[in-house]
């Protein structure tokens, strides 16, 4: 079963909020009575953690249309004038605008063969004995097959006539 007090709802404006509500007798009365539902849960024979978890699908019920009447900034603002604990869950594209991850070089610009940029995450795990290195990408197919040729002991002269007779490009 949902915990409905410490999961993810959907907003107005379509971004998500993750609710983290772990003392249920201290924050739920403030939780219902700001989403406008403290009557219908009442009804339904909610008064306490227990029940809110024996009951989540119909507390999901109560609370994910109650979710939908405001944007997640306005949700924000309410739950954290009340001093509970609720965050919106970023997609990946608002992270390659985050001043923090870029900062925390949790994101890099990377430059593409064809002359776009892209932006790449990075990892997120960084220790202080081991310098991470910038993205780079592999090489086309056949960028380097001269110099492997080379090193394999093929002459100029074998390796242009394989370029000829179209056995290698």
């Amino acid at each position: 079963d949902i915990n409905p007090m410490s999961t993810f709802y959907k907003c107005a404006d379509g971004k998500w909020l993750f609710m983290v509500v772990l003392e249920y007798d201290r924050y739920a009365s403030t939780v219902f009575r700001i989403l406008g539902i403290s009557e219908q849960v009442a009804a339904i024979g909610v008064t306490d953690n227990t029940s809110a978890r024996s009951r989540s699908h119909e507390m999901m019920e109560l609370m994910e249309p109650a979710f939908l009447k405001k944007t997640a900034a306005e949700w924000q603002k309410l739950f954290g004038e009340a001093d509970i604990v609720i965050d919106e869950m970023t997609q990946f594209r608002d992270v390659t605008v985050s001043e923090q991850a870029w900062a925390n070089e949790y994101v890099e610009k990377y430059f593409c063969h064809n002359g776009e940029d892209c932006v790449l995450p990075c990892p997120p795990v960084q220790m202080g004995s081991y310098k991470r290195e910038a993205s780079s990408s592999a090489a086309m197919p056949g960028e380097n097959t001269d110099q492997v040729l080379r090193e394999m002991g093929y002459s100029e002269e074998e390796i242009l006539d394989m370029h000829n007779c179209k056995a290698v490009q």
